[in-house]
């Protein structure tokens, strides 16, 4: 989980990461959170070269982020909000607008924010907090009331040993609070406790010297200060990915700012002529296949992950501004008709029956690509006999060429009553299949 995501950088490095497992066979997804519903919507933008990503961007106070999520994440990122005052070389306003009253009045939110994040993560788990400030009022003093309130449940990781090229300090273990012109190095009468350095005691058991603090001018960067904590209690976590409400609750009435939801698609009266026509699993519209309200003619396709812990929010308490990033599965035509897309056809490749697809060689596709149309029609008898005489047999509607040699992408098509193929992709997509796949036209290599 990342807590506050905006602009997406982070959550962009997390789902590269994240894709790589996923290319192993693993599982997993990655709730990004951003209170600000337009932020939300630029970090949906940023995450979007990664079309398929297990992602559900959410728009909380980071603090408030749902309870039954707890004990949810193996891993959480709470880079939270800051004075900033480590970005002093390239944000130069914050010389003029810095104040030792800003790390006090953002203290109590960094705070409660990382205590949620420890909620948010399982035992076992780690969490990251983060900031681009150097006050330790906004950082060891954060994580040190942290520690005491859940004393041996976290602990500080010691990573002094991974990237043993950065050059970092460690933490603090003392420093004062200002006030005005008043330095104190114990909490007056009336004052936040948490703001203060912790006790000699303490300080043992602590370990504050793990955390890292990183300066400007041991590498020429900005400064940052960075804290990963680790759940070492043995309380198991409820695990949302073996276990999930029925699918049912993914229908919700829409958050008021946000206006976006999601229903299955195994309701609607077309799913059972898209199931047959595609040969597609009967339970893959319960769980993976959805509707959003604002896109009623679109059937997104998403990740399992995603799909579970959509139906793992049975009390509807997600606002959502984007969940997974769903691949545009199927879309309907003037008809009411749904046929597969260009994107559809390669997610759901895997899953696709032999009802609606043909198989092609390397000149079978160079046909159709030479002779399409700028409306991206093709006329059928211009295709090789074998490849129109499959087509004929799937009939009119939706259909799925698939070449039969390495690197090259399916194709989605319609088959029209008539004489025509129509190719859905798009011509920035068709360009992909020529040059880059080897696909050159006919008169650069000769027949065959």
């Amino acid at each position: 989980a990342d807590m506050c995501a905006a602009p997406g950088s982070k959550t962009g490095q997390l789902l590269e990461v994240l894709s790589q497992q996923l290319e192993k066979g693993g599982q997993g997804l990655i709730l990004a959170n951003e209170l600000d519903s337009r932020r939300a919507q630029m970090l949906v933008h940023q995450c979007r070269r990664l079309p398929t990503a297990p992602l559900v961007v959410t728009c909380h106070k980071a603090q408030r982020l749902p309870k039954q999520f707890d004990g949810m994440f193996h891993r959480v990122l709470a880079d939270v909000p800051c004075s900033g005052d480590g970005t002093l070389r390239k944000n130069r306003k914050i010389w003029s607008t810095w104040s030792s009253k800003n790390a006090t009045t953002l203290h109590p939110t960094q705070l409660e924010i990382l205590m949620r994040a420890l909620q948010l993560c399982r035992a076992g788990g780690r969490v990251v907090y983060s900031t681009c400030s150097l006050n330790p009022i906004e950082n060891e003093a954060v994580v040190a009331q942290a520690l005491r309130n859940w004393k041996s449940q976290v602990a500080l990781v010691d990573v002094q040993d991974l990237l043993p090229e950065l050059q970092r300090r460690p933490g603090l273990r003392q420093w004062a609070v200002a006030r005005g012109e008043t330095m104190f190095w114990k909490p007056p009468k009336g004052a936040f406790s948490s703001l203060f350095k912790p006790t000699e005691e303490e300080a043992k058991w602590m370990q504050l010297e793990r955390c890292v603090r990183i300066y400007p001018h041991l590498q020429d960067t900005g400064g940052f200060f960075v804290a990963v904590l680790q759940r070492v209690d043995a309380a198991p976590a409820y695990d949302p990915m073996t276990t999930a409400p029925k699918p049912s609750v993914l229908a919700r009435p829409a958050a008021k700012h946000v206006q976006v939801w999601y229903s299955p698609f195994e309701g609607h009266a077309a799913w059972p002529a898209v199931r047959d026509r595609y040969g597609l699993p009967r339970n893959l519209a319960a769980s993976q296949l959805l509707l959003r309200n604002d896109v009623p003619n679109v059937v997104y396709f998403v990740s399992r992950s995603v799909s579970l812990l959509l139906r793992h929010d049975e009390h509807r308490a997600l606002k959502h501004a984007n969940c997974g990033l769903g691949v545009p599965a199927f879309q309907a035509d003037r008809n009411g008709e749904y046929h597969v897309t260009q994107a559809g056809a390669l997610a759901l490749q895997p899953v696709l029956g032999r009802q609606a697809v043909a198989a092609c060689g390397k000149v079978g596709l160079r046909c159709l690509l030479d002779n399409l149309r700028q409306d991206r029609l093709v006329e059928r008898s211009l295709l090789p006999p074998k490849l129109r005489r499959r087509l004929t047999e799937i009939g009119p509607g939706g259909a799925v060429i698939l070449p039969n040699h390495m690197g090259v992408d399916p194709l989605a098509v319609v088959i029209k009553r008539e004489k025509w193929l129509r190719l859905l992709a798009k011509d920035a997509e068709v360009a992909c299949f020529r040059q880059p796949q080897g696909i050159e036209p006919l008169g650069a290599e000769g027949s065959e």
